[in-house]
Parts: structure tokens; C-alpha cells; sequence
């Protein structure tokens, strides 16, 4: 069985040492449409830590949260239930056993920004560079994207992980990616 990782990040900051406030993961199976994204991995992390250990809150990033709905506001600065970057680490490596790739939307930011913390905090990175791979370069190929068709809660990084897999399903399907 294939096992894929599709992995979302919402942060304070754009650059790979912004402070991360929540992490949200999904399995799935890109070659199967049918099959729904399952294994949800979700965690809210301390900010204050962070920012002791020299990560970055960027003004406007903050003036951009400031403009979302309250609820997903709520769910990604708010206090309750956060934990530590140490945690969520290693919790991630257990969460990952078992993938073959890991996705993101645009490895420029997700990925190169997990990558970053995990060498902050002196954690090996639970995957290798051939691993990774980008979702938005195939899903921007689809004639429509494919979530403008979908209702969800955009910037809840595992409802946005839901999707993004749900996405690269059907742009492999349109593609014959299929199996």
C-alpha cells in the first residue's frame, strides 16, 4: 500500500525561522482518488519557546491573521492545548514511519521550514531530500484548481492538508497518474 504525507504548516512568520503555531498532516494515496486522506496528524505549538530560541514573528504576518475569520484566529494563536516543539518532533517522526513521500504545498515554505526547526532542536529529520515533493506545481497544471470546488476552513493546517491531498488526488487522476 502506498502511504504519501501531506503536511501544512500556519506560522508567523514566511521565512524558514518563523514561529510555528500549528501543524496539521494527512496519509493518503495519491494514485486512488477514492480513498479518503486518513491518519490525521494535529498540533498546536508553544509560541514563547520558540521566540526564546530565536525564531521569527513577523509584523505582517501578524497583521495578516488579524484579518481571518475569528474562529480559524482562535484556533491558531489561541492559548489552550499547545505544546512543545520537542513534542510535536518527535510525535511527527513516530506519525511519519511508514511513508514513502512527503508532500507539501510548495516545499519552499513547509518543508524547508520543518527542516529548519529540526535542526534547531537537534532532531533528524524523519525524511530524506528525495522524499519530499511539491503538490502546487501539479495541482497549478490542473485546467481549474480543484479547491475552488470544495468547502473548508482554509488556514486550519489540517483541514487545509485534507484538501491539499484531496487536490493531488484528482490532479492525478486527470493526469493518468492513476494506478
Amino acid at each position: 500500500m502506498v502511504a504519501h504525507a501531506m503536511l501544512d504548516l500556519e506560522t508567523l512568520d514566511i521565512t524558514p525561522q518563523g514561529v510555528i503555531l500549528t501543524i496539521g498532516g494527512v496519509k493518503f494515496d495519491p494514485f486512488h482518488p477514492g480513498k479518503e486522506p486518513h491518519s490525521d496528524f494535529y498540533m498546536r505549538l508553544e509560541i514563547e519557546n520558540q521566540e526564546d530560541r530565536g525564531r521569527v514573528i513577523n509584523k505582517d504576518t501578524l497583521d495578516w491573521w488579524s484579518r481571518q475569520d475569528p474562529e480559524i484566529i482562535e484556533e491558531a494563536l489561541g492559548d489552550h492545548d499547545r505544546h512543545s516543539v520537542e513534542a510535536m518532533l518527535a510525535a511527527l517522526k513516530k506519525w511519519f514511519v511508514g511513508c514513502d513521500k512527503v508532500w507539501a504545498q510548495g516545499i519552499c515554505f513547509d518543508i524547508s521550514m520543518l527542516e529548519d526547526i529540526h535542526r534547531q532542536y537537534g532532531y533528524p529529520i524523519p525524511w530524506q531530500f528525495y522524499q519530499v515533493e511539491d503538490s502546487r506545481t501539479i495541482i497549478n497544471r490542473m485546467p481549474k484548481d480543484p479547491r475552488k470546488d470544495m468547502n473548508f476552513a482554509a488556514h486550519n493546517a489540517l483541514e487545509d492538508c485534507r484538501v491539499q491531498a484531496k487536490s493531488l488526488q484528482i490532479a492525478f487522476k486527470h493526469f493518468n497518474f492513476v494506478k
